[in-house]
C-alpha cells in the first residue's frame, strides 16, 4: 500500500552477533563476580593471618616472661656470698641486682617480638581487634610486674630468713631460692592464663568467621571483658 514491505526475516549472522554479545556480557559478569569474591577472600585471609600472628606473639610473650634460664648460677653465687661474708643483706642486694638485670634481658627479648607492630596491623583492619589485643597486652604486663614484685619479696624473705650462721650448707639457700622461682613461674602462669585464654578465644573466633562476616567489620560488636 505504501510502497514498502516490513521485513520479517532475521539473518543468521545477526542472531549469532546477538548471542555473542550476550555471551560476552555473561562472561564479564562471571569474571567480575569471581574477581570480587577472590578479593574478598584475600582481604578476609589478611585479617585471619593478622589475628593468628597476634596470638603467636602473645604465646611467645608468655614463654619469654617465665623463662629466666640464667638464674641458677646466680643462686649459687648468692649462697657463696652468704657463706663467705656472713651478710644476709649483701647476699640479698647481689641477688636483687642480678634478678633485675635478668628481667631487663627478658624485657629486651619481649621488645624484639614487636608486639606493637602486631597491634598496629590489627588496627588497620578494625579497631575492635586492636582493642582486644592492646587490652590483653596491658593486663599481661600488669600481671608480670606484680609477679616479679612477688619474686623479689620471696627471694628477700628466703635470704634474710635466718642468721648466716644458721646455713650449714650453701645449697640450703639455693634450694629455697629455686622454690621461690618455681612459685613465681606458677603464679605468673595462673595470672596470665585467664587473659590469654580469653584473647585466644576471641582471635580464633574471628579466624573461624566467614569471609562476609570478616569483611563486614563487625569486630567492634564483640563482648570485650579484657578492658574492664
Amino acid at each position: 500500500m505504501f510502497g514498502f514491505q516490513l521485513r520479517r526475516e532475521i539473518k543468521a549472522g545477526e542472531v549469532l552477533t546477538f548471542l555473542a554479545i550476550i555471551g560476552s556480557l555473561i562472561t564479564l559478569t562471571i569474571n567480575w563476580r569471581q574477581e570480587r569474591e577472590r578479593n574478598e577472600k584475600e582481604q578476609a585471609n589478611l585479617v585471619r593471618i593478622a589475628a593468628s600472628e597476634a596470638w603467636d606473639k602473645l604465646d611467645r610473650w608468655r614463654e619469654i616472661s617465665s623463662s629466666y634460664q640464667d638464674l641458677d648460677p646466680i643462686f649459687v653465687e648468692t649462697s657463696e656470698i652468704l657463706k663467705k661474708e656472713k651478710d644476709n643483706r649483701a647476699a640479698r642486694d647481689f641477688l636483687w641486682r642480678s634478678l633485675i638485670s635478668s628481667k631487663a634481658k627478658n624485657d629486651h627479648q619481649i621488645l624484639e617480638e614487636k608486639l606493637e607492630q602486631a597491634s598496629a596491623k590489627l588496627y588497620s583492619y578494625d579497631p575492635g581487634l586492636y582493642i582486644v589485643f592492646t587490652c590483653a597486652i596491658k593486663k599481661l604486663k600488669e600481671t608480670r610486674e606484680a609477679a616479679f614484685g612477688e619474686l623479689l619479696n620471696g627471694t628477700q624473705e628466703a635470704t634474710l630468713a635466718d642468721s648466716p650462721t644458721d646455713w650449714p650448707h650453701t645449697e640450703v639457700l639455693g634450694n629455697n631460692l629455686r622454690k621461690v622461682l618455681s612459685d613465681y613461674r606458677q603464679n605468673l602462669q595462673n595470672g596470665v592464663d585467664p587473659t590469654l585464654k580469653q584473647t585466644r578465644s576471641i582471635l580464633f573466633e574471628i579466624i573461624g568467621r566467614t569471609d562476609d562476616e570478616i569483611n563486614s567489620r563487625t569486630f567492634k560488636s564483640i563482648e570485650i571483658d579484657l578492658c574492664k
